[in-house]
């Protein structure tokens, strides 16, 4: 028998997450413990992300191809919210360091990375606040799931 998380850590860092979802008590639904563990994050950010660096609206950009390919899903599974665009526009086409008013460069322990200004306007919200949302009983979301999926239990009201 191989090792799943050897050929798919990509899925291994999905039940990661599901595992510390349900121990910080923002998961307990089975069915959204599956969707947790099958969607892959990762497809829905672009070629950067952004991270608040507790400076206002400064946000510390991280390029996918400044990363190796499993720094990158350790930081894309990490139970964080990301922004992925800035002022209306994709992070991915933040300003390279030193290049224009409102970045500059931090050198920290994994090297420089680009700071930025600007306020989020988009972002692949922190999955244990999605959870938390989608389980709450009247939630919009977990009503119209109620409607569409098979008889199984009175839904949430």
């Amino acid at each position: 028998m191989t090792d799943q998380g050897a050929s798919d850590p990509a899925g291994r860092l999905r039940r990661t997450l599901a595992d510390h979802l349900i121990r910080d008590g923002c998961l307990t639904d089975p069915a959204w413990r599956t969707a947790v563990e099958a969607v892959p994050r990762e497809v829905f950010l672009g070629l950067a992300i952004a991270g608040p660096t507790g400076h206002g609206d400064r946000w510390e950009v991280v390029r996918r191809d400044d990363v190796t390919a499993d720094e990158w899903l350790e930081l894309v599974y990490r139970d964080e919210t990301w922004a992925t665009e800035l002022d209306e526009a994709m992070v991915e086409g933040a300003s390279v360091v030193g290049s224009s008013p409102g970045s500059e460069s931090v050198l920290g322990a994994e090297g420089a990375r680009s700071v930025v200004s600007g306020g989020p306007t988009s972002s692949s919200t922190m999955p244990g606040l999605v959870v938390r949302m989608l389980e709450l009983p009247g939630s919009p979301t977990v009503t119209r799931c109620w409607r569409s999926a098979p008889a199984r239990a009175t839904p949430p009201r």
